[in-house]
């Protein structure tokens, strides 16, 4: 069972998808669920969700990507927003506190990542070891983390435009059929993260991008 569990729609201010879009594209590729994480808000799981209902064969788990104050914090499970700014531990105990998980996101990428001596200190789940907008180096060196801390590891593409959904993805040991289920998967470490890296000319891309916007907001995480 294939899962994208980080992927941003048109309720982040990069992204371009809508949340529809998204899971008709997932299906395309034959994932068979998706997590919607946009920045601080989830509102874009939440229309998944709502449009996919009991639908059987798909599952949309509730995702939010919160800018801590370190970096950014993926959040599963949970349908409340975050405040931005908070940190990374806070981040971690409200979203265990709401019934959730706090997954590390792309911790070696230098403007946004939270790093590695942040995820060495706070309680996270799982780290992301496979992220389709890092390269290589960057999700060998989160993979090698989480195999030295014993954390289980999920992958997905953080895809802002459709082509990118499914790039990247959480394998799964077992057909799973609610969120519930996915998510206690995640903390047993019953997945594994695949898919692609970022190319070392889209990787430059990316850096150079993600430099020019953290100009643009004043020199602040999204």
């Amino acid at each position: 069972m294939r899962l994208d569990l980080h992927v941003h729609s048109i309720h982040s201010s990069d992204g371009r998808g809508t949340p529809g879009d998204i899971v008709r594209q997932a299906k395309k590729h034959g994932l068979e669920g998706v997590s919607i994480t946009d920045h601080n808000t989830h509102e874009g799981s939440t229309q998944a969700r709502a449009q996919v209902g009991s639908e059987k064969g798909f599952v949309v788990v509730r995702g939010i990507e919160v800018s801590a104050k370190e970096g950014h914090v993926l959040v599963y499970g949970v349908g409340e927003n975050f405040e931005k700014g908070l940190s990374a531990s806070e981040v971690a105990r409200i979203a265990r506190d709401r019934g959730g998980i706090a997954v590390a996101a792309h911790p070696y990428r230098h403007w946004t990542g939270v790093g590695e001596s942040v995820v060495r200190k706070v309680d996270f789940v799982a780290i992301e070891g496979l992220n389709s907008n890092s390269d290589k180096n960057g999700n060998a060196r989160s993979r090698k983390l989480a195999a030295e801390l014993k954390k289980p590891m999920v992958g997905g593409s953080d895809a802002h435009e459709l082509g990118m959904v499914g790039a990247g993805f959480t394998a799964f040991d077992e057909t799973l059929e609610t969120e519930e289920q996915i998510i206690d998967a995640i903390a047993r470490g019953a997945c594994k993260p695949e898919g692609m890296s970022a190319s070392p000319a889209a990787g430059l891309r990316n850096t150079l991008g993600n430099f020019t916007a953290w100009l643009g907001r004043g020199m602040k995480r999204m």
